[in-house]
């Protein structure tokens, strides 16, 4: 994970949008070139932010292989906190 990245992105987010017409923040989302998750990135996102993570920036490159689609969920309800910059909800 990039921790200097990350740092932006959290302070982009805790500055709020420039504009009320914008609904949500930058956010940045990375995984491995060539990574096979069972669930598509924004997928992924979208649970993360159910569960009460902030999603400024995702960090899916730390995700195992191999997993199908409810261990995957599982384990992201489970590592949120790190998988989202350290940000627990």
């Amino acid at each position: 994970m990039n921790e200097k990245l990350t740092r932006r992105v959290v302070q982009l987010e805790q500055r709020g949008a420039p504009a009320e017409d914008v609904e949500e923040p930058l956010g940045v989302t990375a995984w491995r070139h060539g990574q096979n998750l069972s669930l598509d990135p924004e997928t992924c996102v979208r649970i993360l932010r159910e569960s009460g993570y902030r999603t400024g920036s995702v960090w899916l490159d730390s995700i195992p292989d191999g997993m199908n689609a409810e261990e995957l969920t599982t384990f992201l309800r489970e590592h949120g906190a790190e998988l989202c910059g350290g940000l627990a909800p």
